[in-house]
């Protein structure tokens, strides 16, 4: 069982992912810019973190099962 497979899964729908026992992944949003040493445009997108405080791992739990 590949649970980080899951956990990426869930995160191109949802915000966030708790984990029982573990913590919580969440998305936040990455602002477009501009990148002048490579004179290139840097779009807009998303960075998936991580925080210890476990939030509702009820998501999780129910797509596994």
């Amino acid at each position: 069982m590949d649970v980080a497979q899951y956990i990426a899964d869930l995160l191109l729908e949802h915000d966030e992912v708790g984990v029982p026992s573990f913590g919580t992944f969440f998305n936040t949003k990455v602002s477009a810019s501009f990148d002048k040493r490579s004179n290139s445009f840097l779009p807009p997108g998303k960075r998936t973190a991580y925080k210890p405080d476990e939030s509702d791992s009820k998501l999780l739990t129910d797509y596994i099962s």
